[in-house]
C-alpha cells in the first residue's frame, strides 16, 4: 500500500476520532438537559420543542453507541437539522432563552467542523437576522408566544442585544476554531509534503532521478496494456555504458556518480515525454518507448540516445570519452510478456557489447541463432 493511501487512512481515522469525542460530549449535554426539559413540559404543558429535545437525545445516543461510526458526516447533518428545528421551535414557544442561544452556538460549531468556517459564518449571519426578524414580529404582536415570556422578551432592544451578543459569541468561537483548523491544516500540509518526498524517493533513483529498478516490470506491463488496446508497438531498450568500471577504478566513485548523473541528463534530453527511463543499477538503464508504429522508430530514438553521448567530453579537469551499447526488444514482435521482453533486451545489449556495436535488436539474435542451426 502506498504512503498516499496510508496518510488518507490516518486523516480519516483522526476525523472519526474527533467526531466521536464531540458526539460523546454532546450525549452528556442532552442527557443532562432532557430531564429539565421534561420537568418544564409537566409544568407548562406540551410544546413542540420538547418532542424535538427527545428526538435529538435519541438520535445522538444512537449515533454514539452504534458500532460503525465512520459515517459521521451524515450524523452531523441530521443533528444540525434537528438542532435548527429546536432553535426555531424553542424561540417561537419561549422567546429569548439561554438554551436556544447555546444550541445555536453549538450548531454553528458543528457546521464549521462539517463544512468549514465560511458556511459557519453564514449560519451565524442568518441566525442574527433570524433573531432580529423574530423579535420584530413578537414585539409588534404580529406573532404570539406559545408561553408568555418575561418582560425582557417584550422589548425589541433585548432582541437586538441577544442577536449581537450571540453573533459575537459565535464569531469568537469560529475565529478560535478557524485558528485551530489552520494550524491543523498546516501540519497536514507538512505531513503530505513529507509523504510526497518519501514516495518520490521510494520510486526514483536518487542519483539520476529515473524510476527505480523495482518499477521496471510494472511500468512495462502498463505500457503493454495500453499498446494492446491501441495496437501500437512498444520498444524495451537496455543501455549499458562501456568500460564504466575503469572510470570508477581510476577516478573514484564520486566522479563515476557525476558521470552517471550527466549521462542520465543527456539521455533525458533526447527522450520523448511519453518515454519511461529506469535505472536498473550501476551503469545500466532501461527505457520503455511506447506508441511506435515500427521498429525503425525505436532505432531512431535509441540512435539519438547513444549519439548524444558524443557531447560528453569532460568532468572538471578530467577528459572523458563515454560510449554505450544498447539492446532492443519489440512488443509484440518478440514477445507478449513484459518480463521476457526485459530479458530479451538485456541479451541483445550484451550481444552488442560483445560484438563491439552500438545497437542490436533481439530479432537479429534469433535470426543468427536459426542461421547457425
Amino acid at each position: 500500500m502506498s504512503f498516499y493511501f496510508l496518510l488518507n487512512d490516518a486523516l480519516k481515522d483522526f476525523k472519526i476520532s474527533i467526531a466521536s469525542k464531540l458526539m460523546r460530549g454532546f450525549s452528556i449535554i442532552v442527557c443532562i438537559a432532557l430531564p429539565l426539559s421534561l420537568m418544564r413540559w409537566f409544568e407548562i404543558g406540551f410544546q413542540p420543542v420538547f418532542l424535538l429535545h427527545i428526538a435529538i437525545t435519541i438520535i445522538i445516543l444512537a449515533c454514539n453507541f452504534r458500532p460503525n461510526k465512520s459515517n459521521y458526516e451524515l450524523d452531523f447533518v441530521v443533528i444540525i437539522c434537528v438542532l435548527s428545528l429546536m432553535i426555531i421551535a424553542g424561540m417561537l414557544s419561549f422567546g429569548l432563552q439561554s438554551g436556544v442561544i447555546t444550541f445555536a452556538t453549538f450548531t454553528s460549531f458543528l457546521v464549521a467542523v462539517l463544512w468549514g468556517i465560511r458556511p459557519a459564518i453564514w449560519f451565524s449571519v442568518f441566525w442574527c437576522f433570524f433573531v432580529l426578524g423574530l423579535g420584530f414580529l413578537f414585539v409588534n404582536e404580529l406573532l404570539e408566544y406559545s408561553v408568555k415570556p418575561e418582560i425582557y422578551s417584550a422589548t425589541f432592544g433585548s432582541w437586538v442585544i441577544v442577536a449581537i451578543g450571540s453573533g459575537l459569541s459565535i464569531t469568537l468561537i469560529l475565529i478560535l476554531a478557524s485558528q485551530g483548523f489552520k494550524a491543523l491544516s498546516k501540519q497536514f500540509e507538512i505531513i503530505e509534503l513529507q509523504q510526497q518526498e518519501i514516495e518520490y524517493l521510494a520510486n526514483h533513483d536518487a542519483l539520476t532521478g529515473y524510476y527505480s529498478a523495482r518499477l521496471a516490470v510494472p511500468m512495462l506491463k502498463s505500457a503493454l496494456n495500453t499498446a494492446k488496446r491501441k495496437t501500437h508497438k512498444v520498444a524495451v531498450v537496455f543501455v549499458d555504458l562501456n568500460e564504466f568500471k575503469q572510470i570508477n577504478d581510476n577516478l573514484g566513485h564520486e566522479i563515476g556518480d557525476v558521470v552517471l548523473t550527466a549521462v542520465a541528463k543527456l539521455f533525458r534530453e533526447e527522450m520523448r515525454d511519453m518515454d519511461t527511463a529506469v535505472r536498473i543499477g550501476g551503469d545500466e538503464f532501461l527505457f520503455v518507448l511506447p506508441n511506435l508504429q515500427s521498429p525503425d522508430e525505436a532505432l531512431e530514438i535509441v540512435t539519438r540516445l547513444i549519439n548524444r553521448l558524443s557531447a560528453f567530453c569532460s568532468i572538471g579537469v578530467h577528459n572523458l570519452s563515454v560510449s554505450a551499447s544498447a539492446g532492443i526488444a519489440i512488443y509484440p514482435d518478440d514477445s507478449l510478456s513484459a518480463s521476457k521482453l526485459r530479458n530479451f533486451a538485456d541479451k541483445a545489449m550484451y550481444s552488442a557489447k560483445q560484438d563491439a556495436v552500438q545497437i542490436k535488436f533481439y530479432h537479429d539474435l534469433k535470426e543468427t541463432f536459426h542461421a547457425e542451426l
